[in-house]
């Protein structure tokens, strides 16, 4: 065997063995999602559609042993630091909405995309409003009501057409 074939085959092989290449998709979507946050031209006004928790919320029904508090909690850090907010609040709210959707996801998963769409709305308003109280709590930063309104009534609007987007990339067994 030349030095050459040897070394690709050795590469290939730690590749495959170190690398799980499943693993991408959901960080590959989330960094996507992330991206889309702070992208947006309306991010900078304040009004645009959570890109992460959707893609966060598909996740965790259809694979959740992909994902971590560890990376949610990342890019939790990621987005108080794009919108200025005390770093942890982010991560805490999408820790928390992670650990609600697993706890629930045997009740979603397989059933009609309404059944789905009203569990992204409610767990969604859950953790917004404890969010809400967290912030009032601790008084560092301002909530515009108006503004969390629309912010998420937005986020639960554009949900099927991500839901869609992302269905080539679940595993089929779990597709709904």
């Amino acid at each position: 065997m030349r030095l050459e074939n040897w070394i690709k085959s050795s590469v290939s092989e730690t590749v495959r063995k170190y690398v799980n290449l499943d693993m991408l998709s959901p960080w590959l979507t989330l960094i996507l999602g992330g991206f889309l946050v702070c992208a947006t031209p309306l991010s900078f006004i304040g009004l645009w559609p959570n890109f992460f928790i959707i893609i966060l919320y598909i996740w965790c029904l259809h694979a959740p042993e992909k994902l971590s508090l560890a990376l949610i909690a990342a890019f939790g850090i990621i987005h108080d630091v794009h919108t200025g907010i005390p770093l942890g609040f982010h991560s805490l709210m999408y820790a928390l909405f992670y650990l609600l959707v697993i706890t629930q996801r045997q009740i979603i998963v397989g059933r009609p995309f309404i059944v789905v769409w009203i569990g992204f709305a409610a767990f969604i308003l859950l953790v917004s409003g404890i969010g809400s109280i967290v912030s009032r709590l601790f008084e560092t930063f301002p909530a515009n009501s108006f503004d969390l309104q629309f912010h998420i009534v937005v986020t639960i609007g554009i949900l099927p057409v991500f839901y869609q987007m992302f269905q080539p990339l679940l595993p089929s067994s779990h597709s709904t």
